[in-house]
C-alpha cells in the first residue's frame, strides 16, 4: 500500500509573540493536491517550512511519503527533504548568475540520484517547461520564464511532494490561473502531490481539495 505523500498529526509550533499553531490532523494521498487558503498571518507559510522541516515543531509528526522528517536532524533530514520535497518559492531563489540549467542540477544534490543522471534530467525538464536555452544565466530570463525554472528545480529529483508557498501573490488573474495551471500539470506528469498556499478566493475552483487552514488548524495563544 502506498504511503500517503503527507501525513501531520498532533503538530505544535511555537512562534510570532506568544503564540501557537496547532494541526490535529492533516493528510494528502500520494499524487493528490491541495489548495491551503487563508489570510496573511494565519500561518500557511509557517506550516510549509514545518513540513519541509526548516522548522523544529515543539511536538507531533510529519511524514512525507512514509519518512518521518520531523524525527530528523542534520544531514539526515537535508538528505529526506532533497529526495522526497521540491519546493517553489513566491520570489523563485534562483542564483542569478547560475545557468537556468545549473540551478535545476542544484536540486538534486541531496538527492539519491547518480550524478551522471543529473544534467540530462535538468535539461529534460527545462524543455518540458519551454526553456529552450538553459545555458543562459537565470537573471537573464523574464519573471514567467523564471518561474518555470523554478518548477522545474522544484521537480528535479523527483519528489513526492511539491510546496508551493503564494506563487501568484505578484500576478494579475489571468497570469495566476496561467500559473497554477502549469504547476499542477508539472506535478501530475511527475506523480508529485501538491500542496499550494493562497489568500486569493478566485483559485479555490481550480483544485479538486481547497481548504481554509482555519479548518484543521488554529492559533491561539502558547501557554507560559
Amino acid at each position: 500500500m502506498t504511503a500517503p505523500a503527507l501525513r501531520i498529526h498532533d503538530l505544535a509550533f511555537r512562534f510570532g509573540e506568544g503564540f501557537m499553531l496547532e494541526v490535529p490532523t492533516l493528510e494528502l494521498p500520494a499524487g493528490g493536491e491541495l489548495l491551503l487558503a487563508g489570510p496573511s498571518g494565519s500561518g500557511k507559510s509557517t506550516l510549509l517550512l514545518l513540513i519541509a522541516g526548516l522548522l523544529d515543531a515543539e511536538r507531533g509528526q510529519i511524514e512525507v511519503a512514509g519518512d518521518a522528517i520531523s524525527t530528523l536532524r542534520g544531514s539526515a533530514r537535508d538528505r529526506c527533504r532533497g529526495r522526497r520535497i521540491g519546493m517553489i518559492f513566491q520570489t523563485f531563489q534562483l542564483i542569478g548568475a547560475f545557468t537556468a540549467l545549473e540551478n535545476v542540477m542544484l536540486a538534486m544534490l541531496f538527492a539519491d540520484h547518480p550524478a551522471s543522471t543529473h544534467r540530462d534530467r535538468a535539461a529534460g525538464l527545462l524543455k518540458a517547461l519551454g526553456i529552450a536555452d538553459p545555458q543562459r544565466p537565470a537573471e537573464t530570463f523574464s519573471v514567467g520564464q523564471q518561474q518555470r525554472i523554478a518548477v522545474a528545480r522544484a521537480l528535479a529529483a523527483k519528489p513526492s511532494l511539491v510546496l508551493a508557498d503564494e506563487p501568484t501573490a505578484s500576478l494579475d488573474p489571468e497570469n495566476a490561473r496561467r500559473t497554477i495551471d502549469l504547476i499542477r500539470e508539472a506535478c501530475r506528469s511527475e506523480g508529485a502531490a501538491l500542496v499550494l498556499t493562497s489568500h486569493d478566493p478566485t483559485l479555490r475552483d481550480l483544485f479538486e481539495r481547497a481548504v481554509e487552514i482555519g479548518s484543521f488548524a488554529r492559533v491561539s495563544e502558547a501557554p507560559a
